[in-house]
């Protein structure tokens, strides 16, 4: 019965902490710190890495993408290792998966006015199912290269 509300306080613990960590968008912060700039303001208004793209290229666009990436597999690893070590199953990492996206597309900092989350999913994808990766990475690169829209292809891997 005293293990309840610990279990409580862990999950809530994880949403908190996923949300906030998610709302690092990559984009936003190298747009304002290595540009002065706020990638919002620029072509699509979007805060993500094809936007990063076509308005500062392709380093800031690679940054973006690596740590959005990262963020979103690091989140749902870290908490389905702690799960594990709490006999939670995955109930922590699908928590933390949730509300990493959360973060990244309504982000707390930025005035909840993020990005789409795709290079974020990317990243929790591989955490719960690395073997997709691949198989994703090749039908996103035939989608866009025949039809050269990135939003197109990332679409249809998810």
């Amino acid at each position: 019965m005293n293990e309840f509300p610990n279990m409580i306080f862990v999950y809530v613990a994880t949403a908190v902490i996923s949300y906030l960590i998610g709302s690092l968008n990559m984009a936003i912060l190298i747009s304002k710190f290595h540009k002065s700039k706020d990638i919002r303001d620029y072509g699509s208004g979007n805060a993500g890495m094809t936007n990063m793209l076509r308005t500062f290229g392709k380093r800031a666009a690679t940054w973006t993408f690596v740590g959005d990436f990262l963020k979103g597999a690091i989140v749902v690893f870290v908490a389905r290792e702690i799960g594990k070590s709490l006999q939670m199953n995955l109930d922590l990492a699908y928590i933390a998966a949730l509300f990493v996206m959360l973060g990244h597309i309504y982000p707390l900092y930025f005035g909840f006015k993020g990005g789409k989350g795709i290079a974020s999913t990317f990243g929790l994808i591989l955490a719960f199912h690395p073997w997709f990766i691949p198989m994703g990475f090749i039908v996103f690169l035939g989608i866009f290269m025949t039809t050269h829209y990135v939003s197109l292809g990332s679409l249809l891997i998810y």
